[in-house]
């Protein structure tokens, strides 16, 4: 399973854009998270 989830991760890696941009259909969905802080 740890290979699966390698490979499920390089391969958003490698076509991150083209996701993303599928997910455009669901942008009223859909939450982004990132690891950034923005505290002012």
């Amino acid at each position: 399973m740890l290979k699966m989830m390698y490979k499920w991760t390089r391969d958003f890696e490698q076509n991150r854009s083209s996701f993303e941009t599928k997910l455009k259909l669901y942008n009223d969905k859909l939450i982004k998270l990132s690891n950034e802080l923005n505290f002012p």
